[in-house]
C-alpha cells in the first residue's frame, strides 16, 4: 500500500509538471484540464479523458456534499438537524442521518448549481480563499496528531475477551456490581443470560472471558 500511495504521488507530480509547462506556454481558454489534455494529446485522449474526468468529477461532487452535511450535523452543528439524530442507535439513526442528507443535500445541490449557471470566473475571484479553507483543514489534521498526543481523547471501548461490544448499549462494562454488600448483575448480564439471577444459564463465550475496558483512541500510538 505505501508502494501504491509513492506511485500515485510521483504521477501526480509529473502531472503537476506537464500542465505547468502547457499552462505558462500560453492562455488557457475555457475547459482548463480538458482543453490542455485534448490539444496536447489529441481529441482522442482527450474525449476518453474527458469522461473519466467528467464521471469522477459528479460522483466526487455527491460525495463531497454527504461527506459535508455528515461531518456538520454530527460533530459541528447537531441541533441544525431537521430529523434529530441524538438518542437514536441502529436502523433509526440511519434513517434520521439520510433524511437529514435528502433535505440539506437538495439544498447544497442548488446552490451549487447556482454558482455553476453564474458562471465559474466569478468562482476563481474567490479562489484565495478556497485555498485557505483547504489550508486550514490540513492544518487541522496535523493539530489534532498535536493535540492527541498531549492529551488523548477519553473514549472507552468494552471487550469480552477480545471481542468489542456497543459502548452505547451498556452504562456499566461489568458483568455485576456490588452495592450495600450485595451482588447485583448489569444491563450487560442480562443482554447474555436468560435472567436477572446469578444462576441464570448465559452464554458460554460471555461466561468463560472477562470484561476489560480499553481507551479506543490510545493517542499517535
Amino acid at each position: 500500500m505505501f508502494f501504491f500511495v509513492v506511485r500515485c504521488c510521483f504521477q501526480t507530480m509529473l502531472t503537476a509538471i506537464s500542465m505547468s509547462a502547457i499552462a505558462t506556454n500560453g492562455v488557457v481558454p475555457a475547459g482548463g484540464s480538458y482543453y490542455m489534455i485534448s490539444r496536447s494529446l489529441g481529441p482522442e485522449f482527450g474525449g476518453a479523458v474527458g469522461i473519466c474526468f467528467y464521471l469522477g468529477t459528479t460522483f466526487a461532487g455527491a460525495m463531497y456534499i454527504l461527506g459535508c452535511i455528515e461531518i456538520l450535523l454530527i460533530y459541528i452543528v447537531p441541533q441544525a438537524a431537521i430529523f434529530k439524530i441524538e438518542g437514536l442507535e441502529g436502523p433509526e439513526a440511519e434513517i434520521a442521518l439520510l433524511n437529514n442528507m435528502r433535505v440539506y443535500g437538495t439544498i447544497v445541490l442548488s446552490f451549487m448549481a447556482i454558482v455553476v449557471f453564474v458562471g465559474v470566473k466569478y468562482v476563481n475571484k474567490l479562489a484565495l480563499v478556497f485555498l485557505a479553507c483547504v489550508i486550514l483543514s490540513i492544518l487541522a489534521v496535523y493539530a489534532g496528531i498535536i493535540k492527541t498526543a498531549l492529551e488523548p481523547p477519553v473514549f472507552p471501548v468494552c471487550l469480552i475477551g477480545n471481542r468489542t461490544l456497543l459502548s452505547k448499549s451498556y452504562d456499566i462494562c461489568a458483568k455485576v456490581i456490588e452495592i450495600d454488600n450485595e451482588t447485583i448483575t448489569t444491563k450487560m448480564w442480562r443482554s447474555f443470560c436468560d435472567s436477572d439471577s446469578l444462576n441464570a444459564t448465559c452464554d458460554e463465550y460471555f461466561i468463560n472471558n472477562n470484561i476489560t475496558e480499553i481507551q479506543g483512541i490510545p493517542g499517535v500510538t
